[in-house]
């Protein structure tokens, strides 16, 4: 199936009808190097860039404006309304060291449009860290925006008023150094109408909603995202600065207040990144310990503050991560914003659902209904999701991390996951520490080019429950390969009966290969899974068990299934299983001075006789045919009459 790595925009959902769509030949898009330092990490697998055009009832514009005006209003037909504030989203993009901050400012209201406003010198009161950065007090600078519909706001460009000198730069042939803000969106509703951007392209405008305007810090379209913010610097020939990375750019209307959610702490969960893991090669999945917080007012809304606190990488963290979630019916989330406050080049990176720009338009019931697999799911207190989801006979990520001007996969293994604090602290079985083992492995081996058959140690923990029930933990920690790693949590519980024999429930290697973490599969789970008890499987496939001998786990590569031989494990990859073990070199040295077990096989005399049919499926109630009677480990092909 073809896969198109693309944005989903929120016209995708609109009835059919014009097809023409936006030219994006003339946004400004590209973006310079930011000022911080960069760190040297390697991005990986980006998306393609492709979308669906918008469906309006007329047809955009093709001839968008590079440069909007920069209106420099006079006071004339202006009326003061009162005091506001203005949170920074831009100077803080530009400076890595500031950190988003609001202030007061004075708003203006236009006489003759009573929906156009200014903010009269919006950086008046921003305190000014830097002994090369000026803000000119003398020059009047004014922050255009419109309201429409009293649900939407477009901001127009302005001069923030704040001069920049690099002195290690040449002076451009104005000597102009101020730091001035571009609108995308502003060309988009300039030469389109508010009306028709409204139509086919809302997520690219801000909203308004009880005198408080926000504005995203990205939109789609045409497979492209778009900085709805950037800032013009100095020489500006080679693209243009981010800015509102992290969509924290708000303004608050006089008299309005910032609602400000009552969070309620529910303890420490798990959150399990494959954001950073799915943007840089040299990155590995890491499950985090994390504070899961409710919103006071809404049990179905929820948060993580600062996610990435205790990650191990070593990109600035400024602190100002937040996940931010709904949990619906117990079944389903979705996401409002994913920042992880890891800066990378001097831009954070944040990450989103894919479905999100649907989500804003259309609400999360339309949308679920349409696309269920667009959004993670919810069970027992643990949101997962997946890498893709269908939409005809094409997939689309689920969530996506736009950088650089392209949007790249997140969750690229799949493993992103939240854990709230009751599912991450049950535990149904109780593990003590056994010792240490040594596990000789054929699996990856087996599966991976030229990798040759190691030997290593090995934790083993035993259930104090259940002395017949065991586990390794991460049992690839101490694996050694010059491409691939453990770089998940990995584990493998087994059961050994009668000291005899050993079957795995699960194997998880924690070896991430091609984007997958690596499970290993015993094909005797599938018979013990659909009702076949151990005690018939030692009766009729023993070679299908691994063997348990003086304190010492083995295994065969095949076993007889009626004439045909079948894998005893194999890793399912692509949608095939890949027999492994094909040396018969798997083996498990249990820690010194492991007890026994306590598991013993009834004898025949207190068995009941269980019968099979030659496909191996289980009978209650034998008609007449040929099947299998299986009483304690004795096996006879019977005739029934």
């Amino acid at each position: 199936m073809k896969k198109s790595y693309v944005l989903l925009g929120s016209a995708l959902l609109l009835s059919a009808g014009a097809a023409s769509g936006l030219s994006d030949s003339s946004l400004r898009t590209n973006r310079i190097a930011q000022q911080a330092n960069p760190e040297k990490l390697p991005l990986t697998e980006v998306a393609s860039a492709s979308l669906s055009k918008a469906s309006a009832e007329t047809a955009l514009s093709s001839s968008l404006k590079t440069d909007s005006p920069r209106k420099e209003a006079s006071s004339d037909g202006w009326t003061p309304i009162g005091t506001g504030t203005y949170t920074d989203a831009i100077l803080s993009d530009f400076f890595t060291t500031v950190e988003p901050t609001t202030f007061d400012v004075e708003i203006e209201q236009n006489v003759a449009d009573p929906d156009t406003y200014r903010i009269v010198n919006p950086y008046a009161n921003w305190t000014n860290p830097y002994s090369n950065v000026t803000y000119h007090d003398e020059m009047t600078n004014y922050l255009v925006f419109h309201i429409h519909d009293g649900r939407y706001a477009w901001i127009e460009d302005f001069n923030t008023g704040v001069e920049f000198v690099n002195e290690s730069e040449p002076l451009g042939d104005e000597g102009d150094y101020f730091l001035k803000v571009l609108s995308n969106t502003a060309a988009l509703v300039e030469n389109n109408g508010i009306d028709l951007v409204v139509s086919a392209l809302p997520s690219a405008l801000a909203t308004y909603e009880n005198g408080v305007i926000r504005q995203p810090s990205t939109y789609t379209y045409g497979g492209k995202t778009y900085y709805s913010l950037l800032i013009e610097w100095a020489d500006c020939s080679d693209g243009y600065y981010g800015a509102n990375s992290g969509g924290d750019f708000m303004i608050t209307m006089p008299g309005a207040t910032i609602p400000e959610t009552e969070w309620i702490s529910l303890g420490t969960g798990k959150y399990t990144d494959d954001i950073l893991a799915s943007l840089f090669s040299d990155i590995d999945v890491e499950t985090m310990e994390v504070e899961i917080m409710q919103d006071a007012d809404d049990p179905t809304h929820f948060c993580i503050p600062d996610p990435y606190a205790t990650h191990s990488s070593t990109m600035t963290n400024n602190g100002n991560g937040m996940l931010e979630f709904y949990v619906i019916d117990e079944t389903y989330a979705y996401f409002t914003k994913m920042n992880t406050g890891i800066v990378y080049n001097g831009v954070e990176i944040n990450s989103g659902m894919n479905a999100s720009g649907m989500i804003s338009a259309y609400g999360h019931e339309t949308v679920y209904a349409q696309y269920p697999d667009a959004f993670p799911k919810y069970d027992n207190g643990v949101i997962t999701a997946s890498t893709y989801f269908a939409s005809g006979t094409d997939q689309y990520p689920v969530f996506l991390t736009p950088f650089d001007g392209k949007n790249y996969i997140a969750n690229k293994s799949g493993m992103l996951c939240i854990e709230f604090p009751s599912a991450a602290e049950e535990d149904p079985f109780n593990w003590e520490p056994l010792g240490t083992g040594r596990f000789t492995d054929d699996f990856l081996a087996s599966f991976i080019p030229d990798t040759e058959i190691l030997t290593f140690d090995v934790e083993v923990e035993r259930d104090a429950d259940d002395p017949d029930h065991y586990r390794l933990v991460n049992p690839y920690a101490n694996w050694q390969h010059d491409t691939y790693s453990a770089s998940a949590l990995g584990v493998a519980e087994f059961y050994i009966v009668n000291d005899a024999y050993a079957y795995f429930p699960k194997f998880i290697t924690g070896v991430r290969y091609e984007g997958k973490i690596l499970e290993v599969s015993q094909n005797v789970m599938g018979p013990l899974n659909n009702g076949m008890t151990i005690e018939d499987v030692i009766a009729i496939f023993p070679e299908s068990l691994a063997k348990y001998e003086e304190g010492v786990l083995t295994a065969t590569t095949t076993f007889d299934n009626g004439g045909t031989p079948f894998s005893v494990f194999q890793i399912p990859y692509n949608n095939a299983l890949e027999r492994v073990n094909l040396s018969a070199a798997f083996r498990l040295e249990m820690p010194a001075g492991t007890p026994g077990s306590v598991s013993g096989i009834e004898t025949e005399s207190e068995l009941q006789a269980v019968y099979y049919n030659l496909q191996g499926a289980r009978v209650d109630n034998p008609a007449a045919g040929i099947y299998i009677r299986v009483c304690g480990d004795r096996a006879d092909k019977v005739i029934v009459r």
